[in-house]
């Protein structure tokens, strides 16, 4: 199993990060990996998701569950795909000054590949810091946006 995790700053409430996160419409903006989302069943514990895009540079699709969780972030499982097991999950946490949001993925690749994926976690650390980037940057769009309708609604 190989586990990737980062954390970034975002200067933005807890509650406008946990709203830019479960904005599906934003997952293909911020996951490079994903191109096309489309929902395929929800309940009350879970979305389900059909997902297609490019993963090193390869063709994949897979279907995920997407389960929201108490502090705000989601975990996201493949329920089927290419990799035997691949989670990713975004967890929030409220500080001074705004929300730290920590984002792991996990990878279970089949036997053969395992020792030439390691070769690849340097390519897939730079995808995590920059889909962190555009998420800190939406949501911080969205925080501003709030803060300028509050100054012109006073």
């Amino acid at each position: 199993m190989m586990r990737v995790s980062q954390r970034i700053l975002i200067s933005a409430p807890r509650d406008l990060v946990r709203c830019y996160l479960r904005d599906l419409a934003n997952i293909p903006r911020y996951e490079h990996k994903t191109r096309q989302l489309s929902v395929t069943g929800t309940d009350q514990t879970c979305v389900r998701l059909a997902a297609s895009g490019r993963f090193l540079g390869l063709p994949w699709r897979g279907e995920f569950q997407l389960e929201f969780t108490p502090d705000g972030g989601y975990l996201a499982s493949m329920t089927q795909g290419p990799l035997k097991v691949m989670t990713s999950s975004f967890h929030l946490r409220p500080v001074s000054g705004g929300t730290v949001l920590t984002h792991e993925e996990h990878y279970h690749f089949r036997l053969p590949l395992r020792p030439l994926m390691r070769l690849f976690r340097p390519t897939l650390r730079q995808a995590m810091a920059t889909d962190l980037h555009i998420i800190k940057e939406g949501a911080e769009l969205a925080h501003r946006r709030c803060q300028i309708d509050a100054l012109q609604a006073a």
